[in-house]
């Protein structure tokens, strides 16, 4: 059964992978860190949008909803402790300081390595499930703060930002595309629903799916 993780990148990862000379397939370290923060944003809008149903939200990631949920919960009170003394204002910054913060991103050398270095698909995908589990925990227990951030990040265009990741390697479309939160959730809720009723038809109504 594949995981609510690989399912947010699927949309995401198939416009990042190439494949390997020698078979299987993968994609650079800097379209890596765009993919767990695309999973982790899903994560954190439905994390927001179903937060009155936490524990049942954390049986879509995991088998023991109670205990998970309770992992869940430390998880996203640690991350967002580690952004709690720093300027962040857009859920790229955010995801940056709290997932990786000894990459120094700001640097276009580091980004240069980034857009070289390559990763097997494999070892993203066995992260994707970790990234989910991470927003939903997050968007649950900081809801105002997903909200700000994704108004921030994706109701108003950053094309110098855009433009870096473009010449990091990373493979986006030419130009920026806003997001309203409204939007968005909708979508990532339809998602949800899609891979409820193929893989935990239990969970649909739960949810309100």
């Amino acid at each position: 059964m594949p995981t609510l993780g690989e399912h947010f990148l699927g949309d995401c990862a198939s416009q990042m992978v190439s494949k390997r000379l020698f078979g299987g397939y993968q994609m650079t370290l800097g379209s890596m860190v765009y993919a767990g923060l695309w999973v982790f944003q899903k994560g954190a809008l439905l994390g927001r949008a179903r937060r009155s149903s936490f524990e049942t939200l954390a049986s879509l990631v995991g088998q023991s909803g109670s205990k998970l949920a309770q992992v869940m919960k430390q998880s996203a009170e640690a991350r967002m402790s580690r952004s709690s003394s720093s300027e962040v204002a857009t859920f790229w910054q955010f995801w940056c300081l709290t997932e990786y913060p000894n990459i120094a991103f700001g640097d276009l050398e580091v980004w240069k390595v980034l857009g070289r270095k390559k990763i097997r698909l494999g070892e993203v995908l066995s992260r994707a499930p970790f990234w989910a589990a991470d927003g939903i925990g997050f968007g649950a227990m900081f809801p105002d703060v997903t909200e700000s951030l994704w108004r921030r990040s994706y109701e108003i265009a950053d094309p110098e930002k855009w433009k870096r990741a473009r010449q990091a390697g990373v493979e986006l479309p030419e130009h920026e595309t806003l997001l309203p939160l409204e939007e968005m959730e909708s979508q990532v809720l339809a998602e949800v629903r899609a891979f409820a009723q193929e893989n935990r038809p239990d969970l649909v109504g739960p949810l309100a799916l």
